[in-house]
């Protein structure tokens, strides 16, 4: 019986020897097939975040009468995907704690020193004049940066205190579906200071994120 099993087992190593190659030659056509779905085929995928948002009111006649608003959100996205995506529409959603939501739209472009120095920012003109946004693509590892300001109503301004939830949705081209990127919080305060009497022509106010207000405060 040895003779049987020594011969057999004898067999098996052949075999598995004789199989090796085409074993190996599997792995790594797997491997390389995986390699090529991440590096070509990947979908895209949108990240970001948000630091802080700029809310700026501005007095045509410089006499504390509020005549604009504007929203200077200060975040990014990025496409860590492989392929291309087009960004048709985005928009920042503001959901305060009675559960109300409120959307904001980027209209113009303005000044990137509007956003990240705008207590020293003085051509105030220059807020409402840039050009209109427009759709843009990303692709693989791009980062694009806002520098557009967001519309957002009266109605919406008086419901902003306190804490409030914020997030940027974006529309990938299909028209009716919206990917929310990121979510955080804002903190506007119990007496904000975009609801407090305004003096001079223009005043901006910074909001920072719950995450940005801990590291400021430390």
């Amino acid at each position: 019986m040895k003779p049987a099993r020594n011969a057999l087992r004898r067999c098996e190593l052949e075999l598995v020897v004789n199989r090796l190659p085409l074993i190996i030659s599997t792995i790594a056509l797997i491997v390389s097939l995986g390699s090529a779905w991440f590096t070509v085929f990947r979908p895209a995928r949108i990240i970001g975040d948000l630091s802080y948002i700029t809310l700026w009111r501005l007095s045509s006649n410089n006499d504390g009468v509020v005549t604009d608003t504007a929203v200077a959100p200060a975040f990014w996205l990025r496409n860590i995907g492989a392929r291309s995506i087009i960004i048709s529409d985005l928009r920042l959603v503001f959901m305060p704690t009675d559960g109300s939501r409120y959307e904001a739209y980027p209209g113009s472009s303005l000044p990137q020193e509007a956003i990240d120095g705008a207590s020293e920012f003085h051509d105030y003109g220059r807020l409402s004049t840039g050009s209109p946004f427009r759709s843009f693509s990303l692709v693989a590892s791009e980062q694009w940066t806002s520098s557009y300001r967001f519309g957002v109503s009266q109605e919406a301004l008086q419901q902003l205190m306190g804490r409030v939830r914020v997030a940027l949705e974006v529309n990938s081209g299909n028209g009716t579906s919206w990917a929310s990127v990121f979510e955080d919080s804002l903190d506007f305060g119990t007496k904000p200071f975009h609801l407090q009497p305004m003096i001079g022509g223009a005043q901006s106010i910074p909001v920072y994120t719950q995450r940005w207000q801990a590291r400021r405060s430390q």
